[in-house]
């Protein structure tokens, strides 16, 4: 894009609306054909030597598991690797889970929690949230 730019300034182009950014992918996605599962919050803290996961769902009848999954890459970056840290099977009698990462390095991690649907192919990522492990 950058190129396109310099090109377009060194040419004299004065019209460059078919210069246009890509915008990055929102992290929270629905691949569900059904009613979208909607996440109430997803948050952490510290837990001895690891760091414990903890989210709430407003709704998990669909639901057939979850995955949490961690990145110490740029959460935002549609390209980063996340990587599964665990994963947690949905009940019908609760809607608060959680999931203690013991493999925590030091530095900024992320993480985000895939819930995957019962009767459909489909899955919803969760927002991810980040914190500093030292």
């Amino acid at each position: 894009m950058k190129i396109a730019i310099l090109c377009a300034l060194f040419f004299g182009a004065s019209n460059l609306s078919s210069v246009e950014a890509q915008s990055f992918r929102n992290p929270m996605h629905s691949q569900t054909k059904t009613e979208p599962v909607v996440f109430s919050f997803v948050r952490g803290h510290k837990l001895g030597a690891g760091y414990n996961v903890q989210w709430n769902m407003g709704t998990n009848a669909l639901v057939e598991r979850f995955e949490v999954q961690s990145t110490y890459e740029d959460p935002n970056d549609e390209y980063s690797n996340w990587y599964t840290v665990g994963s947690v099977e949905a009940s019908r009698r609760q809607n608060v889970y959680r999931h203690t990462d013991k493999t925590v390095l030091p530095g900024v991690i992320s993480y985000r929690v895939v819930a995957f649907m019962a009767n459909t192919r489909g899955y919803e990522v969760s927002p991810f949230f980040s914190a500093v492990i030292k």
